[in-house]
């Protein structure tokens, strides 16, 4: 299982890889803070799990416009949103997205756990 996180924050993008890796030890992991080389790296190595924040600070894109380009290349990559904001347009957002997850930060080990036993789409 390839899983991409990504996050303009270097300590919560190193928080969400290590718990990560700790839900899910047989997966590569990879992290990203540069929403274009995480879609290279799609492009690349494929991706059956992006875990992205919504805001990703000075990027040109957000959350939802990366998980747009992502399910371009992987329809059936299943997409978990983390976000501070708790704006009921963002939850709306995520649903129209088809997302297998949202989590407000700050989130527990686990809630994220509960995420990837509920994702979307199973992966091997």
């Amino acid at each position: 299982m390839n899983i991409i996180c990504i996050d303009n924050d270097a300590a919560a993008l190193r928080r969400l890889m290590q718990r990560t890796r700790q839900l899910v030890p047989d997966a590569t992991v990879h992290g990203c803070n540069d929403p274009g080389e995480a879609v290279s790296l799609t492009d690349r190595e494929g991706c059956d799990v992006l875990l992205t924040d919504i805001d990703l600070g000075r990027s040109h894109i957000d959350g939802f416009m990366l998980a747009e380009r992502i399910q371009r290349i992987n329809p059936r990559v299943n997409i978990i949103f983390l976000t501070e904001c708790d704006e009921e347009k963002y939850g709306v957002e995520a649903y129209r997205l088809h997302a297998s997850g949202y989590l407000l930060k700050p989130y527990s080990s686990d809630a994220l756990a509960e995420e990837f036993a509920h994702l979307r789409y199973k992966t091997v």
